[in-house]
């Protein structure tokens, strides 16, 4: 189809993983079963609309560690005990598109140290976008397509542990966050030159009272 000049249509979208520990009765080589995935943000968008598949390559020790999913929801559930790092190639519906590629790590455990419990979920989630330059006319009308109530996640099974994320606030978040950065590295380095003064004085002072003793 003919493009459109200077369209940018932005796709928000999340990759992540939610774990379950087994239990202590669980085999030694399956202790979680976990789900790896890419969804969008929304409850109610449908990303059958304009990606053809998703191929997720997992680690070499598992049966077939490469899976195509060619419709949603795009996920894959497996049963292991290790992290590792998960590969999503996404693929459009429009082949002139390239492929977007990511790297996505695979998380078991909580990351502050919390005692592992049997249905309590380890989840773990990168919001992302993915921006479409010019889209030709056929692809831009599917992803500007309207959300559909049932059409996306709201009744997955594991909807209780998603959320839309505000992109706008988040980068407020950040931006209060790198300012705070900004300010803890200055007053660091203030503080270096102080130190440095101060080493300075101590050795002079110590070479004084040597010459003195000498």
């Amino acid at each position: 189809g003919a493009r459109r000049a200077m369209a940018v249509v932005e796709k928000h979208v999340v990759y992540g993983t939610v774990a379950y520990w087994l239990g202590k009765k669980a085999e030694e080589t399956k202790s979680h079963k976990w789900t790896c995935y890419l969804r969008a943000n929304q409850p109610n968008e449908d990303l059958g609309l304009w990606i053809r598949k998703v191929v997720f390559t997992l680690h070499p020790s598992f049966e077939q560690p490469t899976r195509v999913i060619d419709k949603p929801p795009f996920e894959v559930t497996e049963h292991g005990w290790g992290e590792f790092d998960i590969q999503m190639q996404v693929h459009f519906v429009d082949p002139s598109e390239p492929a977007v590629e990511v790297t996505f790590p695979l998380r078991l455990y909580p990351e502050d140290g919390e005692q592992l419990q049997v249905k309590k979920a380890v989840v773990h989630e990168r919001y992302d976008e993915i921006v479409f330059h010019a889209p030709p006319q056929s692809l831009q009308q599917k992803l500007l397509a309207p959300s559909k109530p049932g059409a996306g996640w709201a009744a997955h099974p594991l909807a209780e542990h998603w959320v839309a994320y505000d992109p706008a606030s988040d980068f407020a978040t950040l931006t209060a966050l790198h300012e705070k950065v900004i300010h803890e590295l200055d007053a660091a380095a203030k503080r270096k030159l102080e130190l440095e003064a101060e080493v300075k004085q101590l050795h002079t002072e110590i070479s004084q009272l040597e010459n003195k003793m000498r």
